[in-house]
C-alpha cells in the first residue's frame, strides 16, 4: 500500500491545483521512473521543489498517487500526516444511525423505519472503510518515520 520511490529527483512537470490545499503534478521523474497525475500538499510541495535544485538521492512515500512524505537529498524527512477528521465524522454518522436504527425497532409501526436506519448505518461504515483505514495506514507509517528518521512533521 505505501511505495517508497527512491533516487535523483530529475523533473516535476506541470503542476495545477487539485484539492482543496493539494497540487496535482502531470510527471515528476525521479530515479529513472516516470510518475505521472501524482499529488501532493502544498505544505510539502515546497520541500520537493526545493529538492530538485539539489544534488543527491530523494525518496518520495506514496499511497496510490499522494506523496505524503519525503525525504530531501539532505537527509531531511517531511510529513503530512492525515488529521484523521473524516475517519471521526464517517463512525459517529455510523453510530447515530445504528443507534436510531436500533431505538426504531422497537417502536411500534416503525421498524421499517430502523431497517433503513441500520442498512444505511452498514452503507456509510462500507463506504468509510477504505478511508478509515487509510488513515490509520499515514498516521502508523508517518510515526515509524518520524521514530526511525526524526521526521519533520508539517502542520
Amino acid at each position: 500500500m505505501i511505495r517508497e520511490v527512491k533516487g535523483h529527483l530529475t523533473l516535476l512537470g506541470n503542476s495545477k491545483a487539485s484539492y482543496a490545499n493539494q497540487r496535482e503534478y502531470s510527471v515528476i521523474e525521479i530515479g529513472g521512473q516516470v510518475l505521472q497525475n501524482i499529488s501532493i500538499s502544498t505544505k510539502l510541495d515546497i520541500f520537493l521543489s526545493r529538492a530538485l535544485r539539489w544534488d543527491g538521492q530523494c525518496v518520495l512515500y506514496l499511497v496510490n498517487d499522494i506523496i505524503f512524505a519525503l525525504t530531501t537529498p539532505d537527509g531531511k524527512t517531511y510529513c503530512d500526516p492525515e488529521d484523521g477528521y473524516i475517519s471521526y465524522v464517517l463512525m459517529g454518522l455510523v453510530g447515530a444511525f445504528v443507534v436510531l436504527g436500533g431505538l426504531a425497532l422497537f417502536e411500534k409501526d416503525s421498524a421499517a423505519t430502523g431497517l433503513f436506519a441500520l442498512s444505511l448505518g452498514g452503507l456509510i461504515m462500507w463506504a468509510a472503510y477504505g478511508t478509515i483505514k487509510k488513515t490509520r495506514t499515514y498516521n502508523s507509517f508517518i510515526e515509524s518515520l518520524k521514530l526511525k528518521s526524526g521526521a519533520i512533521e508539517i502542520k
